[in-house]
C-alpha cells in the first residue's frame, strides 16, 4: 500500500474511533463519565409511554441498576479506546520524518488538550 494511503487510513480510522469514543445516546442522557441520567430517562419513557405508578417504580429500579454497569463498560471501553488511540499514533510516527513527527506530535496534543476538557465537561476523570 503506498505510503499516503496508510496516512489516510490511520486518519480516518482514528477519525472513527474519535466519534465512536465521543458519540453518546440521546436517550441515555448527557451524563458522561457520570452515566445515564436516570430521572431524565424516567421522564422520556414516561412522556413516550404513558406509564402507571408501578411501571415508574419497576423501570426506575432497572435503570439504577444498569447505571453502574453503563459507568464500568464506558471505563473499560475508553481504556480500550486509549490503547488503540495510542497504538495508531505510534504506526503513524514510524511513517512520518522527523519534522513530520514533531507536528504530528503537537497536533496529537492539541487533540488530547479538546478530549480532557470535553471529559471535564461532562462530569470529570474518573478512571
Amino acid at each position: 500500500m503506498p505510503y499516503w494511503k496508510q496516512v489516510v487510513t490511520a486518519f480516518m480510522i482514528g477519525a472513527c474511533l474519535g466519534v465512536l469514543a465521543g458519540s453518546r445516546g440521546r436517550l441515555w442522557g448527557s451524563g458522561g463519565r457520570r452515566g445515564p441520567d436516570v430521572d431524565r430517562i424516567l421522564r422520556k419513557l414516561d412522556r413516550e409511554l404513558g406509564l402507571d405508578a408501578k411501571q415508574k417504580e419497576g423501570l426506575k429500579a432497572v435503570l439504577e441498576k444498569s447505571r453502574a454497569r453503563i459507568i464500568d463498560l464506558r471505563r473499560e471501553m475508553s481504556s480500550r479506546f486509549d490503547e488503540v488511540r495510542e497504538s495508531m499514533r505510534s504506526d503513524i510516527k514510524a511513517l512520518l520524518t522527523p519534522e513530520q513527527r514533531g507536528k504530528f506530535e503537537a497536533m496529537a496534543a492539541r487533540w488530547d488538550a479538546r478530549r480532557r476538557k470535553f471529559q471535564e465537561k461532562e462530569g470529570g476523570q474518573d478512571r
